[in-house]
């Protein structure tokens, strides 16, 4: 497996920032999108090779991961412009749309088939409920870091959104969704089972603030479990419920699985 070199990696970072341009230009949704998706991107990008250094990988390894970075969410854009929603169950999968630019656009040419393969398959994979049995080790640990990277983002976004009085709405999220702190039982009980939830279920913003907060039980790296725990992000989605003792147990079981998380010991398997 060849591996990204420097020179490479700037060339990768150079394309994005010439693909993602021309999205800017448009109403105020569509600068917003723009804004929000690229600077979300550069900031995986950071999160993610901070993690990769943290886990031990090589400098060759940490380019991969920041090319993979900085190429998870190219799909965004054009969904957007395509459908005017970032929610994939009323438009397409942006991370199937992204790995179909990246081919189109000839991003990955003169890598190795093998590298190519990896990089596409992480990118596909990042955005899956779960990620499937029997893949490489390595697209699983790219995978891996760049699911992580991009939950500590988007957990650091949401929480804070919510946390605070709103000037204005911003539709990634909320995606549509009826307002207010109702949750459907099988959802909660589901959530405080540890179970993944799927987009798909989602009715109301009381279900995507606990979905965000369940994400925990998806966090692969005890890195990523300090940085949440140092955001107060699971805190500062608690805080933006009315009381209740249902929601305090909820996250007092995530609270736990953050602490647990925090004191594992890092692993590249």
């Amino acid at each position: 497996m060849t591996a990204i070199s420097p020179s490479r990696l700037r060339r990768i970072e150079e394309w994005f920032t010439a693909f993602v341009r021309p999205f800017a230009r448009g109403d105020e949704a569509a600068r917003q999108n723009w804004a929000l998706k690229r600077s979300h991107t550069l900031r995986v990008r950071k999160l993610a090779a901070a993690l990769a250094k943290n886990l031990g990988l090589s400098a060759s390894e940490t380019r991969t991961v920041e090319a993979i970075a900085l190429l998870h969410d190219v799909g965004r854009f054009t969904q957007f412009r395509r459908h005017r929603t970032l929610y994939d169950r009323h438009s397409e999968d942006h991370a199937a749309l992204g790995v179909k630019i990246v081919r189109e656009e000839s991003v990955l040419c003169g890598l190795a088939p093998d590298l190519r393969r990896t990089i596409l398959r992480s990118i596909f994979l990042h955005n899956k409920a779960r990620l499937p049995r029997g893949e490489p080790p390595r697209v699983l640990l790219y995978t891996r870091i760049i699911r992580d990277a991009d939950k500590l983002d988007n957990l650091n976004l949401i929480s804070r959104y919510y946390s605070r009085p709103r000037r204005r709405r911003i539709h990634a999220f909320e995606l549509n969704l009826k307002a207010g702190p109702e949750i459907s039982a099988p959802f909660f009980e589901d959530v405080r089972a540890g179970k993944i939830v799927s987009l798909k279920r989602l009715r109301t913003i009381g279900e995507l603030k606990l979905l965000v907060a369940g994400w925990i039980h998806d966090i692969n790296y005890p890195a990523s479990f300090r940085r949440i725990r140092k955001g107060r992000y699971l805190d500062l989605l608690r805080r933006s419920y009315p009381p209740s003792k249902r929601i305090d147990a909820v996250f007092a079981s995530l609270e736990a699985r953050l602490a647990a998380g925090c004191q594992q010991k890092p692993s590249t398997n």
